[in-house]
Order: structure tokens, then C-alpha cells, then sequence
């Protein structure tokens, strides 16, 4: 642990009272530091001012949950701007639809975002945001990342689950749009670097509207707060939902009628789908779909169920049989080595493995990708059920459900020694 990273203190009373304070401090201090620019990030990705807030101060709490992973200074940077970035695209593409329809209108010509149909918008920021409009949500990211939090390739891969050459390619394609599309930039110099400092400083200039005056210690306790309520994703997508639906509530009808249908879309996908929690674990069989697909991007966690199928016990220590299961749309990309976690309710890490270096492998719609985790030597205090698996790559963390909301069968016996990343490991990488 570094001493960027707040500390977690199991003392009650007076102790604990101090030393909640002195982590609500810590985590003000990065909050001060980092909140304005993960703003910028998220207004990039998003379009949208208020989504753009909504999404800084949501990452928060996910920070939160994490921050214990040591880190230094500068891997402390990119992996809040990655929170940030995924964040806004969480948000952006829950309400997409339901924005599209509401920007349409009778014309069929989509506006680049909710903020360009205003004259809040000069004509060089109006070329970035039509251009950004144009781009992939990926893109976006990577834009975001680039230009305003100021990013390396590599570091901008860790975060989005690229390789770092990848997203060298992408950003030579990217850049070469938004040169053609920005105009009167002033820029010092003909080399490459010299028309991205310019690009830089403009898309900046351009994500400042998402900055706005706020407290870090309320920000702090605030995420703190949210990170022990344990909101649940489809709490969360609830919550974004009744935003959205007060947003339209007073628009056209045909408007307000789209908009609904895609909120029961996205409600139907999450809940249909079985992917939240250990409710999902009942109803047919899931169907792929037609349209063929491939990967080309990383999974989102929303796209993928995991599931421990059992537990076999091995003298004192245990083997988990694992499964993963693709109930999105469309193939996508999934790490075979992730870092394997033993988990307590709420998703709190009992014994946290090697992080390995694997390969992205794809998984199509209804695919079943399977894997085996042993554990042992866990010397921890009782831990609350259900205990579970986790598999973390980069800021991401795939929660597998339990076998059941009671299941302890997963705790193997103390071995009598300090546990090492050995004490949880993958059998083998995930695979059919």
C-alpha cells in the first residue's frame, strides 16, 4: 500500500471513529486532485453536462472499494480517469436510445449532443462536439483519455483492456479525424507531437463547461456512503432510469413513447437476462443470437454471467468449478488470466491471487467459457456468506454468483501462515 491510498480500519469506538476520519480525508485529498479533470474525461465520453457530473462523482464510490490495491502515484491517475471514462460510458449508453429519440425531431438528423443543439456552443467547440457525435464510444474513451487526462497509449490500453499498440493504431485514425474536422487550430510546430498539444488543449478548453465548483470532502463521504450501501447494478440502472424518464417526462409524446420503449428495453436485457445477482440464476435456457458477430472489443460486465457450479473439497483446502456465460448481443473479448479473488458478501476480497499475464480469447452470444479456482489457507475472521470467486482485470471485476445466498462451502482452512497470491489461483485459464 502506498500513501496515496486511504486505509480501512477494523477498530471500533473512538478508534474508529478516527480512523473513518482520517480515511474520509485521504480519499478528499484525490478527490481534489483528480475530480475536475475525470469531469473532462467523462463530458468527452458522454456529450453531456450533467451525465458528465454524474458520472465523476459515480466513480467515486468504485474507487473507493479499491483503493486499498497499492498503487503509485502516477498508476493512481490513470486508473480514476479509466473509472471515470468507464463510468460515463455506463451512463451514456443506458439512456442512448432514449436521447436519440428525444433529439430527432421531425428532420431525422441526430444532433452531435443535447449541449450542441444550444447556442451555449461556439463554432470550434461545435466541430469538436459534432465529430465526437460521429466517433465510437471506444473512440471517445481514448480521445478522452488522450487529450484531456493525458495518457499514454499503454496506460490507456491497461485501463480499457487494449493491448497499448492498439490503441497507438486508433489514435493515429483518430487524429487524423480531428484534424480534418477542426478548424483555426493554432498549432506551434509540424511535428505529430505539436498537433496533439494543440488538439490537447482544445479539447480541454472544450470539457471545461463540465467543471463545475464542488466540495471534496462532501464528494468523499458521499462515495464512502454509496460504496457501503451496496447499490446494486439494477439499482443503479433504476436510478438512471427515473433521471432520464423526469429529463423527457414534460417532451413530445411520440418522444416520451421512445423513451420508454427503450427503458424497457434496457430493463428487459438486465433482468430477462439473469445477469445481476443470484436471482438470474433460474429461467430457460439462454438463445444466441442470429446476427453473426465477432469481437472486437472487450466485454462489458453486464454482457457476461459468472457462476461457481461447485465446490469440492481437497483435505483442507477447496476447487471451485467456475462458468462464464455471454448473455449480450454480440462476441466479445474476455481476459483467459484474470486475477482470481476469494470474496465475502459484499463482495470484499478474503484471499487476492497473481495478476497474471494472459490473452484475450472471444466468447460469442451464449457461449460457456469454464475454469477451476483452488483455495486454501484462509485465516481471516468469520467471513458473511455467501463466499464467492471474483476475477479482476484492470478496474474491472466480474463477481460470480454463489451457490446460494447462504454458501460458505468455498473458506478452506488456515494453513498457520501469511497468505501469498498462491493461495488462490486459476487451475486453468478460463476456456471451452
Amino acid at each position: 500500500m502506498t500513501d496515496e491510498t486511504p486505509r480501512t480500519d477494523t477498530t471500533s469506538g473512538a478508534e474508529g471513529d478516527a480512523a473513518a476520519e482520517r480515511d474520509a480525508a485521504a480519499l478528499a485529498d484525490i478527490v481534489g486532485r483528480f475530480h475536475d479533470d475525470m469531469a473532462r474525461v467523462s463530458f468527452v465520453v458522454s456529450g453531456d453536462v450533467e451525465l458528465a457530473g454524474e458520472a465523476a462523482q459515480g466513480a467515486w464510490p468504485e474507487a473507493w472499494k479499491d483503493l486499498q490495491t497499492p498503487r503509485n502515484a502516477e498508476r493512481l491517475r490513470a486508473w480514476v480517469m479509466g473509472l471515470a471514462a468507464k463510468e460515463a460510458k455506463w451512463l451514456a449508453d443506458a439512456g442512448s436510445r432514449a436521447r436519440a429519440e428525444a433529439a430527432r425531431g421531425d428532420s431525422g438528423i441526430v444532433p452531435a449532443t443535447s449541449a450542441a443543439a444550444t447556442s451555449a456552443y461556439r463554432s470550434d467547440e461545435l466541430d469538436l462536439a459534432n465529430t465526437f457525435a460521429t466517433m465510437d464510444p471506444h473512440d471517445r474513451q481514448i480521445v478522452a483519455l488522450r487529450y484531456v487526462a493525458g495518457l499514454s497509449s499503454d496506460d490507456i490500453g491497461g485501463e480499457l483492456g487494449m493491448p497499448g499498440s492498439a490503441v497507438q493504431a486508433r489514435v493515429a485514425r483518430i487524429l487524423k479525424q480531428l484534424l480534418e474536422a477542426v478548424r483555426n487550430l493554432e498549432v506551434t510546430g509540424d511535428s505529430v507531437e505539436a498537433y496533439e498539444r494543440a488538439l490537447a488543449q482544445r479539447i480541454r478548453g472544450f470539457a471545461n463547461r463540465a467543471v463545475v465548483p464542488l466540495d471534496p470532502d462532501a464528494i468523499a463521504r458521499a462515495a464512502i456512503a454509496h460504496a457501503a450501501a451496496e447499490v446494486s447494478p439494477v439499482d443503479r440502472l433504476a436510478e438512471q432510469a427515473g433521471v432520464l424518464w423526469e429529463r423527457l417526462r414534460t417532451a413530445d409524446p411520440r418522444i416520451l413513447a421512445g423513451a420508454g420503449g427503450a427503458l424497457v428495453i434496457v430493463f428487459a436485457v438486465v433482468l430477462l437476462g439473469g445477469g445481476v445477482g443470484n436471482g438470474g440464476s433460474g429461467g430457460g435456457p439462454l438463445i444466441a443470437t442470429p446476427i453473426p458477430t465477432d469481437a472486437t472489443r472487450l466485454c462489458e460486465p453486464n454482457e457476461l454471467r459468472l457462476r461457481v457450479t461447485a465446490w469440492v473439497p481437497v483435505g483442507t483446502e477447496r476447487t471451485a468449478s467456475v462458468e462464464m456465460n455471454n448473455i449480450g448481443g454480440v462476441a466479445c473479448l474476455v481476459d483467459n488470466l484474470p486475477e482470481p479473488w476469494l470474496v465475502e458478501a459484499p463482495q470484499m476480497p478474503m484471499l487476492i491471487g497473481a495478476d497474471l499475464q494472459g490473452t484475450l480469447i472471444r466468447i460469442g452470444p451464449g457461449d460457456r467459457l469454464r475454469t477451476s479456482v483452488h483455495v486454501r489457507n484462509y485465516c481471516g475472521p468469520d467471513p458473511r456468506a455467501p463466499v464467492t470467486l471474483a476475477f479482476r482485470r484492470g478496474t474491472t471485476v466480474l463477481v460470480a454468483e454463489a451457490l446460494n445466498a447462504a454458501d460458505l462451502s468455498g473458506v478452506p482452512q488456515c494453513g498457520g501462515y501469511a497468505s501469498t497470491p498462491e493461495d488462490v489461483r486459476m487451475v486453468q485459464p478460463w476456456g471451452y
